[in-house]
């Protein structure tokens, strides 16, 4: 296993890994909390601690991608506490096993050398212009994500690393055909269920709540009730359009400019022809022949543009007589254009031309000369032309003191944007996800976030927008996550105490129907006689969306029922209601032709599972510690 480890460290998939792993690291701002040393413990893993301060960020880092992942979806996700707090804990895990693997390399005497990641960073597309590493973007980059250039190569070094663990396990996978054919059969299957729901809803009405369960509830789940941190920011935005009603251009200016560019405002030469098309079929002589006659009638005198009418193969320009109006010599066909344009006069015909289309003749039929548009016709598309590049210059001037003097003077930004010839704008206090323009683009939010602008109080680098607009920014007052007092959600928290209790009733109520089923009275008549909701779904495959997938799922772990018992059990739903389903019965699934994409999902999954048992295995070996409950995980 070791073995494999170290030499599947070099692996593709392990540098394919790699990229994904370093980009997350890169563009969701983990730079913001490398460096922080809060004492406040989140858990704890074989001694070496995850602080709090490092969980809220990875849970704000993996906010904000979902929130670019789904947009608009994101707010129906953020508004379900349940599902955040699941999320929460997702992250914590995520962190505990990253810590578990880093441990595990150290053990193993894993290594990546200074010259492995320096190529690992040159091949990172995101610091390549043109196919080619950029240092300038590069630094840019880090600048804007927080880090410093030692500290990100250290997280690399990390990365690669545990990587070198990764790519150990997906290099012993392999599946063979036996399995595809038994995968294929399993999950083509269908299952015919009844099932009865018990809704936990109309029963907490029936439920007391009394003062010490809601305090205990809250002592036990108060790490939920946090708030999001929050910011007030100062900023200074620089865009060149801003610069465009300043600029003045004099006359004197544009006919300079005019003259030096006369080439842009060239028109080409134009010319206007008719042809006769013949097209190549299936015999390229008889076309010939078919043109060479054609030209003969030409010679003797015959109407070119009758002779096209009736011959042509192009009868969209034959119905005009061949008339295929103006064009440059480039908008045609190579052998076409030369053969036009090497005529002298108008009223010529060409002999006969062969280009990609079949053969032709061509009659010219009017010349327009190159010619330069005159300055009146163009002047204020250079007058536009000057002021943008006068405004980027300023622009670029006004950037220049705008850097120098917030990184001089890094403790306000009343002198950069004085230098700037700007004003400071700000903010009122917002989260991370509710960042007004243009505060909210990733490489902004990623600043504000980032350790030396967050913790230290300085002023951002300057952060490129795009081409014409820069921006820099500070924090003018921060709030950190808190946990809300008792008082503040005491309405939250008894809800979800009821909840909670509602939902043990409805199990209760859920078990005496599996009693009553089981002694032989049929699902339905339960479900009419208690007034609840009856549904009976006849092919139920494994990706069907007519139930919950938590009755999917327990639908297709049951036993097959056969005489002499009922294949029945009660099913706890993620709304908080509880489900009775019974399987009636199931039907063997079918074999498809090709079992390629099945083989590679099944390539893909044991590599997962094999994962997940490596990870176990270490936290089987390993004393977790987790703060609040100082559960200890062995």
């Amino acid at each position: 296993m070791l073995e494999k480890i170290r030499e599947g460290s070099q692996g593709i998939i392990a540098k394919t890994i790699l990229v994904l792993i370093i980009l997350a690291f890169v563009f969701t701002g983990v730079g913001g909390y490398l460096t922080n040393n809060y004492d406040d413990m989140a858990a704890s893993v074989n001694g070496e601690k995850i602080t709090q301060n490092e969980l809220e960020r990875s849970f704000a880092n993996e906010k904000a991608r979902m929130q670019a992942q789904f947009k608009d979806m994101y707010q129906a996700l953020a508004a379900n506490e349940a599902y955040m707090n699941s999320l929460r804990t997702n992250v914590l895990e995520k962190l505990i096993n990253e810590s578990l693997q880093d441990q595990a390399s150290k053990d193993l005497g894993l290594r990546v050398s200074d010259e492995q990641i320096k190529t690992a960073i040159r091949e990172l597309r995101e610091f390549q212009t043109d196919g080619k590493f950029d240092n300038e973007r590069y630094l840019s980059l880090l600048r804007q994500a927080g880090y410093s250039v030692e500290k990100f190569r250290e997280s690399m070094r990390a990365d690669m690393t545990r990587q070198q663990l990764v790519q150990g396990i997906v290099a012993s996978n392999f599946v063979i055909e036996k399995e595809k054919q038994h995968f294929a059969e399993l999950e083509n299957e269908t299952r015919q269920i009844q099932m009865v729901t018990v809704s936990a809803e109309p029963l907490k009405k029936d439920v007391e709540v009394t003062e010490e369960q809601i305090k205990g509830y809250y002592d036990l789940n108060s790490n939920n009730y946090r708030t999001e941190e929050k910011v007030k920011v100062d900023y200074v935005l620089l865009k060149a359009s801003d610069f465009n009603k300043d600029v003045k251009v004099t006359d004197e200016e544009i006919q300079q400019y005019y003259d030096s560019q006369k080439s842009r405002y060239k028109v080409a030469e134009r010319r206007r022809a008719s042809h006769i098309l013949i097209e190549v079929k299936d015999d390229e002589a008889k076309a010939k022949e078919k043109i060479t006659a054609l030209k003969a009638k030409l010679d003797a005198g015959e109407d070119f543009a009758k002779l096209a009418k009736e011959n042509s193969d192009d009868t969209f320009s034959g119905e005009k007589g061949g008339d295929l109006d103006w064009f440059e010599k480039d908008a045609m066909d190579k052998a076409f254009g030369e053969a036009v344009f090497a005529l002298k006069e108008e009223g010529e015909t060409t002999d006969v031309v062969r280009s990609s289309f079949g053969f032709h003749l061509i009659k010219l039929t009017g010349i327009q000369a190159e010619k330069v548009k005159p300055l009146d016709e163009v002047k204020s598309k250079v007058v536009e032309m000057l002021q943008e590049q006068h405004a980027a210059e300023l622009f670029l001037e006004k950037r220049t003191s705008l850097e120098e003097t917030a990184f001089e003077i890094p403790d306000t930004l009343d002198d950069a944007a004085s230098a700037a010839d700007a004003k400071v704008q700000s903010t009122e206090l917002v989260t991370r996800f509710a960042l007004p323009a243009p505060l909210n683009q990733p490489q902004v939010s990623q600043a504000i976030f980032s350790s030396e602008v967050l913790q230290e109080g300085i002023n951002s680098s300057v952060i490129e927008l795009d081409d014409r607009s820069v921006i820099v920014v500070r924090i003018a007052e921060h709030e950190a996550s808190r946990v809300k007092k008792l008082e503040e959600v005491k309405d939250q928290v008894k809800e979800a105490v009821i909840k909670d209790k509602a939902t043990e009733l409805a199990k209760t109520k859920a078990q005496d129907l599996l009693k009553t089923v089981r002694e032989g009275q049929s699902l339905e008549d339960v479900s009419k006689t208690q007034s609840l909701a009856y549904e009976a779904v006849e092919k139920l495959t494994r990706n069907s969306f007519d139930v919950t997938q938590e009755v999917r799922n327990r639908a297709f772990s049951m036993a097959v029922p056969n005489d002499k018992e009922t294949s029945i059990d009660v099913v706890d739903l993620a709304n908080g209601d509880v489900a009775v389903v019974r399987l009636v019965s199931k039907t063997a699934g079918t074999l498809p032709d090709d079992l390629t994409n099945i083989g590679e999902r099944l390539a893909r999954a044991s590599v997962e599972a094999q994962y997940k048992a490596f990870i176990d295995s270490l936290r089987n070996e390993s004393e977790i510690l987790v703060a609040k409950q100082q559960e200890t995980m062995e």
